[in-house]
């Protein structure tokens, strides 16, 4: 067995052996145990906290086991027994859930590859939009890939705040949770961003359009401590407790949610897009609007920020808004901010 799996084993059986004191075993002894020293059983509890236990660690007491919080490829399947279309391919560790799907399709048959879901517990180099890096550490959260094949055109709007539903549903489903959204794609909890959502396309050059999807989401679950300072006052999390992590069945959850959208039929869509409306945390507000360099936004502000008012989330995902000089304009791009 490996050193983690004995510590794991140790101190799962210390929880019911009256010769541990409420249940820690000292370094000490599990180097015994295991035959290596204590900073080998550091990195080992390190490791096991990595895949989700909770081992609390106390000076001059030793090491507990807390909880476990298991997210694997089989725990995740054992939450959608029914969906036998689905691949999943996990990873502990890995740069971008997003790029990889995108060497994947470079390599592999896009037909065979629909419907597959990458999921990794932690990201070097996890994508935000507009090339910025989004934050993804292993235990708070989780962080998935959807690739998915169009067998008709999806506008890419829709495609977003579909995922952006079915990110709110499942965290309703399983934290009992109600999430807003900010266009177009942070899911909010309390004020806070608590999950984003980065879908991208790959076109056909032989028919212009858009072949493959890849929707990126990353959620963050519970606190993180280390949390970068600039990030501390706009990112939040779903829940306060370790203890209520369920990685995989937030993950499960997410991706029936998502695909269930994306095969429904159009009434179905048209559901998921009312309740789109319902959850934005916009409509009706003034907001900064700051349009992309070269956007197709037709409007008077040209690609100055501009200050207008939110009327609707339109049924492929487009945002109209007035500005100041009366003028309707539907943004399809860009990023906004929500005056206070």
């Amino acid at each position: 067995m490996k050193v983690k799996d004995i510590v794991l084993q140790v101190l799962q059986q210390a929880l019911h052996d009256e010769r541990h004191v409420d249940g820690y075993v000292s370094g000490e002894e599990l180097a015994e145990l295991c035959h290596v020293s204590r900073v080998s059983v550091w990195k080992a509890v390190k490791a096991l906290r990595a895949k989700g236990f909770a081992i609390d660690a106390v000076t001059n007491k030793g090491y507990k086991f807390m909880h476990s919080d298991i997210c694997t490829k089989d725990s995740i399947l054992s939450f959608m027994p029914e969906c036998h279309d689905v691949s999943i391919r996990f990873y502990d560790s890995i740069d971008s859930t997003n790029t990889e799907a995108k060497r994947l399709l470079l390599q592999e048959d896009k037909n065979v590859l629909h419907k597959t879901v990458l999921v990794a517990l932690q990201q070097s180099a996890g994508k935000g939009r507009f090339g910025r890096h989004f934050y993804s550490p292993a235990v708070t959260g989780i962080y998935f890939s959807i690739i998915y094949i169009p067998r008709h055109y999806m506008h890419p709007g829709f495609v977003t705040a579909a995922a952006a539903v079915g990110l709110c549903r499942s965290i309703y489903s399983v934290y009992g949770v109600h999430c807003g959204i900010k266009w177009t794609n942070d899911i909010i909890h309390k004020g806070k961003k608590v999950a984003g959502i980065l879908t991208e396309g790959i076109a056909s050059f032989e028919t212009g359009s858009i072949d493959s999807i890849i929707i990126g989401c990353g959620i963050n679950i519970i606190p993180n401590s280390s949390l970068p300072i600039d990030l501390k006052d706009s990112v939040g999390c779903i829940c306060l407790k370790n203890a209520d992590a369920k990685r995989s069945m937030l993950c499960a959850s997410a991706i029936q949610e998502i695909y269930a959208i994306l095969d429904g039929d159009d009434e179905y869509k048209k559901e998921a897009m009312k309740e789109y409306k319902s959850r934005s945390v916009l409509i009706g507000k003034q907001i900064t609007v700051y349009p992309l360099p070269g956007g197709t936004e037709k409007c008077c502000e040209g690609t100055r920020a501009y200050t207008c008012r939110v009327l609707d989330v339109l049924d492929n995902g487009v945002l109209s808004v007035q500005n100041e000089n009366g003028d309707v304009i539907q943004l399809q791009s860009g990023e906004v901010s929500l005056h206070g």
